[in-house]
């Protein structure tokens, strides 16, 4: 008989009888739950599923597992996706050339926002009421996707936008010179308020 305070349970090692004073089980087989919870391994012969062992075990992988995906969903959330053939427009309902150097979008919570033009992306971030997780330009002479914040924008006419905004998105400011005068992201949001 164990002393009070401590319970007994079947090891599955030895089919003896082990007392405890770890946490009291409500349910006499409740440490082999715990033990399929944290991994069905843990109900191999040979390896210690003590209540005691199991519960500080989960707890760890648990954890481990919970902040790697809310590391991933996170990062995830916030990085541009590659936009599907045959996309439209959020703001303006057009088909999106999906590798076209004006094609952006917006990321939320709810999934992405895809846009023809940088002008249209632009307005539809000014009009949000909450900051969303990310904003996205393709960069005129390379089409990577930049962060629209930190790209370097340029107003011209010549560019014929889908949506006539002639507004085109670069990496750098070298890059960006070579096609006309130079607009920062306010300024390009100033320019889509008008």
């Amino acid at each position: 008989t164990c002393p009070p305070g401590s319970f007994h349970y079947d090891t599955r090692i030895s089919a003896g009888i082990q007392c405890t004073s770890a946490l009291p089980v409500v349910l006499p087989q409740a440490h082999k739950l715990l033990a399929f919870w944290v991994h069905p391994v843990a109900l191999a012969p040979g390896i210690d599923s003590t209540p005691a062992v199991l519960l500080s075990y989960a707890m760890k992988s648990k954890v481990l597992a919970l902040g790697i995906a809310l590391l991933f969903s996170s990062v995830a959330l916030g990085a541009p996706v590659e936009i599907p053939e045959g996309s439209k427009c959020h703001a303006c309902g057009m088909s999106i050339e999906s590798d076209g150097p004006f094609a952006s979008q917006i990321t939320t919570e709810q999934g992405p926002l895809l846009f023809c033009d940088i002008g249209d992306m632009l307005h539809t971030y000014g009009g949000l009421g909450n900051q969303p997780p990310g904003a996205y330009v393709r960069d005129f002479t390379t089409n990577e996707w930049l962060q629209a914040d930190k790209a370097v924008y340029v107003r011209q006419v010549r560019f014929s936008s889908p949506m006539g905004w002639d507004i085109a998105a670069f990496a750098t400011q070298q890059q960006a010179l070579r096609f006309g005068p130079l607009i920062s992201f306010r300024e390009a949001m100033e320019v889509v308020r008008k």
